[in-house]
């Protein structure tokens, strides 16, 4: 099944008929030459060596801080940006001006298939572009972005036009910030980012307003920029949280580029969400096994352009991230904190860079690299992690400034964190900002540290609770017989020698193997015996030990006891 696309803007004008418009020069319906760029109709204005607008009246909204999006096809010999050469016009009925948002030296969002010679411009009211046109009363100094009721297009050309006819055209028109809903799919026909593009791109009538289509298209929010290759001007949401729809995408080796159109840093996003009816099911790249991934996309926002991943329904069957890069997401990466959901929530061996905080919650949170976090605050972190449970393996990789891990909630406490990787961070506890760990809860918590590089420093100054580290190691000791082989199901029991109090007591596995982790630097006594009757028999043996700093692997031989075998 294929993808169904909802837009959740609000559609102010298809430019179909001149009903509602108003223009310098005049305006006229154009079905072809050229082609609308969604199926109807759209409106032509000729501009000769000179600056003309366009504009629709509609009922005044409360458009502050919210995205204006206008397809345009600029023709004639055109204006540089600066100048004006393609405006996108708003007005409250008394104040108007066109905001200069492309021209000869300067796109805007356009496909490379289909209707190629329209642009898709979008402004940010609450970061208007620096340069405008005034039409009406004191122009952009004295707009009500609170009170709008006017929204077109004008044009600036330095040449005739030629033959004296319509050169520049306007189409369909929206604005809003929750972007596009994406839903549908199944099982053998997941959905593809190319998929969401291909009906970007197709000239079959728009649907409007909150209209759930697997047919529209001339959306302007996510276009083909090469192989694999994809740029966004909105932000999507993936599933269902209003309805009773279901969700299967599924992609690989993908590239999703949020593009610089000079829009505020809390506009951009991506969130997966779903309901109760339906099944919601998101997975980017391949799963290798557990805690790996490959084939990942990568999901980027350039500097200075800000966005936020959000998948923290519990509404969401399946999550699976697996060899991706986030790159960018300074606005929060957040997942799911609902413990029912968690298990069925992975992202292995994922790299996140220039992020926000990420709250992991209870996802399955594997093999990860978190770099240059943007979570630089005194008492912030890479990560909020109130549970490890599912937790491991992960890599932090300090920019110079921010905690690692921030602990708001001491409920799980003690926590175990195991293989992680600590680079350039604090190497002594203080109030630096730069330490591994920040306590946030107000109460006491121990962390029990296994196999980890790096130093796991503690912020002193700005935890609002103390924090114990008990450096953990592991051990593991092998049981073979004189010829070397493997034996399983022997008895293995090590204590501490001092104390006489049990580390661990278990029967070897296939491999002749016991594996544990317990406290650092302590001495500790082995005792392994396997005397099962009708088997083998073997004679007792014990040693000693210390656990040091970094663990031991050994390997004890058992020799037969060949008096009680025979």
């Amino acid at each position: 099944m294929a993808v169904t696309i909802t837009d959740l803007r609000t559609v102010v004008d298809e430019a179909d008929a001149t009903t509602g418009w108003s223009s310098s020069n005049g305006v006229a319906v154009f079905t072809s030459a050229p082609n609308p760029v969604e199926s109807t109709g759209s409106l032509g204005t000729q501009v000769s060596n000179s600056t003309e607008e366009a504009y629709h009246v509609f009922t005044a909204a409360d458009l502050t801080d919210t995205l204006v999006y206008v397809w345009m096809l600029p023709g004639g010999v055109l204006d540089t940006t600066t100048a004006g050469g393609v405006q996108l016009v708003l007005g409250d009925g008394t104040d108007r001006a066109g905001f200069h948002v492309g021209g000869s030296d300067g796109a805007g969002f356009r496909h490379d298939d289909g209707p190629v010679v329209w642009q898709c411009f979008v402004v940010d009211t609450g970061s208007l572009p620096g340069t405008s046109t005034t039409f009406a009363g004191g122009g952009a100094g004295s707009l009500n972005a609170n009170t709008l009721s006017e929204i077109g297009a004008a044009f600036k050309t330095l040449a005739k036009s030629v033959g004296g006819v319509e050169n520049c055209f306007v189409d369909i028109m929206f604005y809003g910030n929750s972007g596009l809903r994406i839903t549908g799919g199944g099982t053998g026909t997941e959905g593809k980012f190319l998929e969401i593009a291909v009906r970007d791109r197709s000239e079959a009538d728009h649907p409007g307003t909150g209209v759930a289509s697997a047919t529209g298209g001339a959306y302007g929010v996510i276009r083909e920029l090469g192989a694999d290759l994809f740029g966004l001007q909105a932000p999507l949401e993936f599933g269902d949280s209003a309805g009773t729809g279901s969700l299967d995408f599924e992609d690989t080796g993908q590239t999703i580029v949020f593009e610089d159109r000079g829009i505020a840093t809390n506009k951009y996003g991506i969130t997966v969400t779903g309901n109760a009816t339906g099944t919601t099911s998101f997975i980017l790249g391949t799963r290798d096994g557990i805690g790996q991934g490959s084939d990942g996309c990568s999901l980027i926002t350039p500097v200075g352009v800000g966005a936020f991943l959000t998948a923290s329904s519990a509404n969401i069957d399946t999550l699976g991230i697996y060899g991706c890069t986030i790159s960018g997401f300074n606005q929060g990466v957040t997942f799911t904190t609902d413990a029912t959901a968690g298990p069925n929530h992975e992202i292995f061996a994922t790299s996140f860079s220039g992020c926000s905080q990420i709250t992991i919650g209870t996802t399955e949170f594997k093999n990860n690299t978190i770099s240059n976090t943007t979570s630089t605050g005194t008492a912030e972190a890479a990560v909020l992690m109130n549970s490890t449970t599912n937790v491991s393996d992960l890599t932090f990789v300090s920019g110079g400034t921010g905690h690692a891990i921030e602990i708001s909630d001491a409920t799980n406490s003690p926590f175990s964190i195991s293989g992680f990787d600590f680079q350039g961070y604090a190497t002594t506890n203080g109030g630096t900002g730069n330490e591994v760990i920040v306590n946030t809860s107000g109460s006491p918590i121990t962390i029990n540290v296994t196999d980890t590089t790096g130093t796991v420093s503690v912020d002193t100054t700005n935890s609002t609770g103390t924090v114990t580290i008990v450096q953990n190691v592991s051990i593991t000791v092998t049981v073979v017989d004189v010829d070397n082989t493997a034996i399983r199901g022997a008895v293995l029991a090590i204590y501490n020698s001092n104390t006489d109090a049990l580390i661990v007591n278990d029967e070897t596995d296939v491999n002749g193997q016991v594996t544990t982790t317990t406290s650092a630097n302590q001495p500790v006594y082995i005792r392994v015996r396997l005397s099962t009757t009708g088997a083998t028999r073997y004679i007792p043996i014990e040693t000693l030990a210390n656990t040091g700093g970094a663990g031991f692997d050994i390997s004890i031989t058992l020799v037969e006891d060949l008096i009680v075998s025979a």
